[in-house]
């Protein structure tokens, strides 16, 4: 009898194949005579398998100081035959414990704030890590564009708000910069256009009109500008992905748009 851990020719010869489906998460754990293969992909696959065999017999990590291991004298294992694949691309417990390499790497987390490395398979990487029209829309341009910054009760304001979406030049300057996160950042999936830490959003007409035409809710002008911003750099990077966040004033869903293919929404 034996465990075999990740993908050989001789797992190939049993029958238990890992393809690319299994994406860089997935795992197979399947009995196969006497033996028990566990196969995944090379980044946390087969490491997220092994830990889901401890987890049937009986293993917990409560805290990253807290792990239970039952005693057996024999261990016995039922017919297996398991293909998991997570439903959540992204895994993050944002608390301070869950920020610990290995537990978070048995808790199969694996998000940006996980101090997680290459000998855990690493990580999704964000950039930058939300709120993020500051820097896509740097304050300073308030005093030779105050058209790029909301318009609350008549006034276009500065200081720390959001911007007006429906601005073109907004649009076209967010694309820019998000380009260039991408050659300054390549090792980052995620880059996030994301709102500001505040309500403080745009009231002008065409700003209203867009959420008007999406049932009312701000969601639906967010999502109608970060839609556009995958849609550019959809072309050159396939494989990137734009974020957005459904917080505060923007948890409404809207009606008549959903999220492109290369966009993610984090509910905060």
């Amino acid at each position: 009898s034996a465990i075999l851990v990740g993908r050989s020719r001789y797992t190939d010869e049993l029958g238990v194949k890992a393809d690319d489906s299994l994406g860089p998460d997935g795992f197979i754990i399947k009995t196969v005579g006497n033996h028990v293969v566990i196969v995944g992909s090379r980044v946390r696959g087969t490491m997220y398998g092994c830990t889901e065999l401890l987890e049937k017999l009986g293993v917990r990590w409560y805290t990253p100081k807290v792990t239970v291991t039952p005693k057996q004298q024999a261990i016995t294992l039922p017919i297996l035959d398991e293909r998991q694949v997570p439903a959540f691309e992204y895994r993050e417990a944002f608390f301070t414990e869950a920020f610990n390499r290995d537990w978070a790497a048995r808790m199969r987390c694996n998000g940006n704030s996980e101090n997680l490395d290459e000998s855990t398979g690493g990580k999704i990487k964000y950039h930058p890590f939300v709120h993020s029209f500051d820097m896509l829309i740097p304050p300073p341009l308030y005093k030779t564009h105050p058209e790029y910054f909301p318009l609350i009760k008549g006034q276009r304001m500065d200081g720390y708000r959001q911007r007006c979406l429906s601005n073109p030049e907004v649009l076209k300057l967010t694309i820019e910069t998000v380009r260039q996160w991408m050659k300054e950042r390549p090792d980052a999936t995620i880059y996030s256009v994301s709102q500001n830490d505040c309500h403080e959003f745009c009231e002008c007409d065409n700003c209203k009109a867009v959420e008007a035409k999406y049932g009312g809710a701000h969601s639906g002008l967010y999502l109608w500008f970060v839609n556009q911003v995958a849609e550019a750099i959809e072309k050159d990077q396939p494989g990137k992905l734009i974020d957005t966040l459904a917080y505060q004033y923007t948890e409404e869903p809207p009606k008549g748009i959903v999220p492109r293919r290369n966009v993610r929404v984090r509910l905060c």
